[in-house]
């Protein structure tokens, strides 16, 4: 029916009670609705509308037709056609006070627009939600709540509020003469200072008591101080000084033949503790002697160049090389098994007659005997024994 037909109805209300069902469905103006890019508006299927003039939920209308012959417009309910009288609903009796929505009799009240900041909303009626803090990026200050409020955005824990933004710049290690350690940075943060190479780190600088050689253990060498410096622990009179240990090492002759190795890198030399003979290579000058290992003979390479077994006991000598007066240098037990007495000049003055026993070597004995062995077996030997 045209509309003229519903307004001439006016003044009836549908009988079944559905007449604000459009009257009070969702928005209907472009200041509820949404933003009209973002709006579908709606069909007189979608919306249900069998007739006259309906809000199509985005700030416009749609025509929905005319009922057939016989029936109204809002006969049925809002739009619905019916046989039943329809009374048209105003903005008070809808309790609405903006925007556009359904009469329930097929037309459409223009119910007004809201005075800003108020907005018409969802149910008609001008409102403001205020906005917050967190919706604007406010960290400090205030700031408009956008409905004629003032919003409080607190204050910064650190730094300066500025434009409601809450500022600082963190301080370093140098401008606190830190050298260690953990600190705040002056604006909420911790800062780290590093670790120290050597002490501990006190009141974030670091400090060091150096050690000490007998602290550490350390008789020789040089050894770092713990803290960036180094120790000076000596050196080791008679012997040397093991690297890996800072221990001092001494030379190990005792019960070793003169001329074997002293277990340092040298050689067991006469006076050392070495005794009981002489081993391949070395070279008894004059003056210098060796003992039997209990003591009981001695042989000596006499100033007057001559070599004497004696036996100790009584100082009586048992065998000699018969050669005193001779200008004598070494007796030497050579690597070829020939004990041989030289002079400076390498002339011989006397000579065992073994060469051709490689490793062979000369024993002083405690019975006196003085014999050179080569491989467990005697091959000279003089043949006397104590007394």
């Amino acid at each position: 029916m045209p509309p003229e037909v519903a307004k001439k109805d006016a003044g009836h209300d549908a009988s079944d009670g559905a007449t604000d069902s459009l009257a009070s469905d969702a928005p209907l103006d472009g200041e509820q609705g949404g933003d009209a890019q973002l709006c579908d508006p709606h069909s007189c299927v979608e919306l249900g509308a069998q007739c006259g003039t309906a809000p199509d939920l985005c700030g416009g209308v749609v025509s929905c037709g005319d009922c057939p012959p016989g029936q109204t417009c809002g006969g049925a309910g809002p739009n619905r056609c019916g046989t039943g009288a329809c009374q048209p609903k105003t903005c008070v009796q809808l309790n609405a006070n903006c925007g556009v929505l359904s009469d329930g009799c097929g037309a459409t009240l223009d119910c007004g627009a809201c005075l800003a900041p108020e907005t018409c909303g969802p149910n008609h009626v001008c409102g403001c939600t205020p906005t917050t803090c967190a919706d604007l990026g406010f960290e400090c200050g205030t700031a408009p709540d956008g409905c004629g409020g003032t919003l409080s955005c607190g204050t910064c824990a650190h730094g300066a509020c500025t434009s409601n933004h809450c500022g600082c710049t963190p301080t370093t290690c140098a401008d606190q003469d830190a050298e260690c350690g953990s600190l705040p940075d002056g604006c909420g943060g911790t800062l780290f200072c590093g670790t120290c190479a050597s002490g501990t780190c006190t009141a974030n600088r670091c400090t060091c008591v150096p050690t000490s050689c007998s602290a550490q253990g350390a008789e020789c060498g040089s050894i770092a101080d713990g803290c960036g410096g180094t120790l000076d622990c000596g050196s080791c009179a008679g012997g040397v000084c093991d690297t890996s240990t800072h221990h001092c090492r001494y030379p190990s002759c005792g019960g070793k033949l003169c001329g074997e190795p002293d277990g340092i890198g040298g050689t067991c030399l006469p006076g050392s503790g070495c005794c009981g003979g002489m081993a391949p290579g070395l070279a008894l000058p004059q003056g210098v002697g060796i003992s039997s290992c209990q003591g009981a003979s001695h042989l000596e390479h006499q100033t007057d160049g001559n070599v004497v077994v004696y036996q100790s006991s009584n100082g009586v000598p048992l065998w000699s090389t018969i050669t005193a007066g001779k200008n004598t240098a070494y007796l030497v037990m050579q690597t070829d098994g020939n004990l041989v007495l030289y002079g400076p000049s390498n002339e011989v003055f006397w000579a065992s007659g073994t060469a051709g026993f490689p490793g062979a070597f000369a024993a002083v004995q405690d019975d006196c005997n003085f014999v050179i062995y080569a491989g467990g077996s005697a091959i000279w030997a003089t043949y006397v024994i104590c007394q």
